[in-house]
């Protein structure tokens, strides 16, 4: 799926959140970046019954485990 298009789905499930965005920017393979107030999200969209919002910090951790 096309980053735009994980923005989109980001819009539909956290409209509260998209409108507070500042800016997004591509994190990788169906996963977004999304800054708020100089701190980042990051949406991960697989589909709709698998997707993740969390902290950047958690990303980060989470992937470093891999």
């Amino acid at each position: 799926m096309t980053h735009p298009k994980i923005y989109n789905e980001f819009k539909i499930y956290f409209p509260e959140y998209a409108e507070r965005a500042e800016a997004w920017f591509p994190n990788g393979k169906n996963s977004i970046r999304v800054r708020m107030y100089c701190r980042d999200i990051v949406f991960t969209y697989n589909g709709t019954r698998d997707w993740c919002l969390e902290t950047l910090d958690s990303y980060i951790e989470k992937m470093e485990r891999r």
